[in-house]
Parts: structure tokens; sequence; C-alpha cells
């Protein structure tokens, strides 16, 4: 899934439609790169901004973990 948003709630629930991918459109070349080999090698990504913590109260408990 190509994403506009970077948001938590985004993620979540493009997660929950059992997305095999999500990348969002800010990343750059390498990370869109290791994006298409682990789609075409059937493995699952998520951009690596989506893992990153906010530090908003939206978020509170959300740790970057998976």
């Amino acid at each position: 899934m190509l994403a506009a948003s970077e948001e938590v709630e985004a993620l979540v629930a493009a997660l929950r439609q059992e997305v095999a991918g999500y990348v969002v459109r800010s990343i750059g070349s390498r990370e869109l790169a290791e994006a298409i080999r682990a789609g075409v090698e059937a493995f699952s990504f998520l951009s690596q901004c989506a893992l990153r913590p906010k530090k908003d109260s939206s978020t509170e408990g959300f740790t970057g973990s998976p």
C-alpha cells in the first residue's frame, strides 16, 4: 500500500485490512527499493517512519517495536 499518511492510526487501519506492505510517499529511494524487493519475494514491508514513535498523545503506549 502506498500511503500519504505517516500517522500510526493510518498504519493500524491498513494492517487491519491485511495489507502486505505499507510504504509512505516520503520514503527515499533506498527504502523504496527494499519495499519492492520485499514484495517480489513475498515478504511484508513497513516504512521505517511508520515504526518511529510520535511524541503526541494519540500514540501513547506505542513503542515502535513490531
